[in-house]
């Protein structure tokens, strides 16, 4: 799997991602989004390695992955687009009750995002990587699940016209063993902040949270 360098797309990989962190490799949190488009090139040069893996491995990729799709086709391959589920609602056609829009200033704005990002050092715009992906992929893997989204599971399926598999959400890590084997790490140490919120009376707390994936 070949998922874009941001916190949302990587949460799939989160394991994976914990092992490298071990091994000293550093993130790429402290680049301001107006110099994302110099990562993305970096992230380009991602793709004579990656035709090599893809020769032998069916790949499963994320929205940046343009490329992925025409080398995919060389070799034979099917490909599975993932993208996240806030990128993929659609107000326009729903039939159902949605609370789902962008305001006027809204669309607008990501409008001009689209067409003023044609221009970056990358030389593809964001759009255009969405669009190669999703064109050339047979399917779409969804972080979603059919209880939760259902109604825009089925939505998609009919304006894609491709299948759609939902993963559902990520369960809990196991309990991990560090250093001599005698200190553990419990992946539930959050059990206490969890025991004290369920004892507060109802719509007594606010949590406040800061970035887009805090889900």
């Amino acid at each position: 799997m070949v998922p874009w360098l941001a916190f949302g797309h990587t949460m799939p990989f989160f394991e994976l991602s914990k092992a490298l962190a071990q091994k000293g490799i550093t993130a790429t949190i402290d680049i301001p989004l107006e110099k994302v488009h110099y990562l993305k090139k970096a992230y380009d040069g991602l793709r004579a390695p990656f035709e090599d893996l893809v020769a032998k491995v069916p790949p499963v990729v994320d929205f940046a992955t343009y490329w992925a799709t025409s080398i995919a086709s060389k070799y034979g391959f099917s490909i599975i687009g993932r993208l996240r589920r806030t990128e993929l609602l659609y107000p326009k056609g729903v039939a159902f009750p949605s609370t789902v829009a962008f305001r006027r200033h809204e669309a607008q704005a990501y409008i001009q995002h689209a067409l003023t990002n044609l221009h970056n050092e990358s030389g593809i715009s964001d759009m255009c990587r969405i669009q190669s992906v999703l064109e050339g992929c047979r399917a779409v893997a969804l972080r979603t699940c059919k209880e939760f989204n259902g109604d825009y599971i089925d939505l998609l399926e009919k304006l894609y016209g491709k299948s759609i598999f939902h993963l559902g959400f990520l369960p809990p890590s196991q309990t991990e063993r560090e250093g001599n084997g005698n200190n553990w790490i419990d992946e539930n140490k959050w059990s206490t902040t969890f025991e004290w919120l369920d004892a507060q009376p109802l719509r007594s707390v606010v949590f406040v949270g800061f970035g887009r994936s805090k889900g």
